[in-house]
């Protein structure tokens, strides 16, 4: 045989006379029932959390969204445009007692990865700031250039401005 080579033996080595095998008595004291796992990441304490009513005032649902082709046309052909920054919008009143949204990306910004990250942030924005908004209006957000470094703090600001802009000319609207 060769150095570096080993024999091994092909037998199982001998059993160890003190080999620990559970027996039924030492299983008596454990239960039956299974205990959850520890949850992980943040939690809120006890009594914080909103209420349903909260939590409904703030969801995204789908009467929310701006479907239908014909109000899309009648926005961009007889909406006010609002520049917000790098966020543009045109804006309609609808008449309905909610308002409607739309958030269009431009396909010259980025792969869509890119593109779909801003959708979700300029809808996370409105779903944030639309117990702000009073009155009926048909807005689309529309995004032309890429912002440099694409935040909700920077995006929410924007909609937030535009969204008070709006109840305040809802409001002096009614005062006249």
């Amino acid at each position: 045989m060769r150095d570096h080579e080993t024999n091994f033996s092909a037998q199982h080595p001998p059993t160890k006379k003190e080999a620990r095998i559970p027996q039924a008595d030492v299983l008596a004291g454990r239960t039956d029932r299974v205990e959850a796992a520890p949850r992980q990441g943040p939690q809120a304490p006890l009594g914080v959390t909103p209420g349903p009513e909260a939590a409904a005032k703030r969801r995204y649902p789908k009467q929310a969204r701006l479907c239908a082709q014909k109000d899309i046309d009648r926005v961009f052909r007889d909406g006010r445009y609002r520049r917000l920054g790098t966020l543009h919008a045109k804006v309609l009143a609808n008449g309905l007692p909610g308002s409607r949204f739309l958030v269009s990306v431009k396909r010259k910004i980025g792969k869509a990865h890119q593109r779909n990250r801003l959708r979700r942030l300029v809808r996370e924005a409105i779903r944030l700031n639309r117990p702000q908004l009073q009155g009926g209006y048909d807005v689309c957000f529309f995004l032309t250039s890429a912002p440099e470094r694409p935040s909700l703090a920077a995006l929410e600001a924007e909609v937030r401005k535009l969204f008070r802009e709006l109840s305040q000319s809802q409001s002096t609207d009614k005062q006249a």
